[in-house]
């Protein structure tokens, strides 16, 4: 919040406190003794789209807010380990709407680093995504079968 780069404003400001305060409070699900409910796991990762989203667009420069966004790997790899494809195109839903926000914003800059990062930001979803599901198959046949 302290960089030009951060949100501006007072109320982007407050929106990012938000953010933080709530990403916590989902964090504390995970540090208890048990993992959450499959009900829990869900709305945190559809609670943590959001969150990634709205931290992406309240950032000043879309640069950075594409750099941002590079989280919604770690959401789609939590969500093909532990979660249905539903989800899965529930949460790029959310990324996309924003990485076309960002890439709006980006255009006014300069049109070639537009379709460069949002090509790559893409691109990195998409692959980590079917990387993790293709492992995830092979090993599944011998799931059962380890000593």
């Amino acid at each position: 919040m302290a960089s030009r780069l951060g949100p501006q404003g007072l109320t982007t400001r407050v929106i990012a406190v938000v953010i933080a305060v709530g990403s916590l409070a989902m964090a504390t699900l995970w540090l208890r003794d048990h993992w959450p409910s499959r009900g829990q796991s869900v709305f945190c990762v559809i609670a943590g789209s959001v969150a990634v989203g709205s931290s992406s667009l309240v950032i000043s420069s879309p640069m950075i807010g594409f750099l941002n966004g590079a989280i919604y790997v770690v959401l789609s790899v939590f969500i093909v380990c532990f979660h249905s494809l539903r989800l899965l195109a529930v949460t790029w839903s959310i990324a996309a709407v924003v990485l076309g926000v960002l890439f709006v914003r980006l255009i006014s800059d300069d049109l070639a680093v537009a379709v460069c990062v949002l090509s790559v930001a893409v691109l990195l979803n998409v692959f980590v995504a079917f990387s993790c599901r293709t492992m995830i198959r092979l090993l599944q046949p011998n799931a059962g079968r380890d000593d």
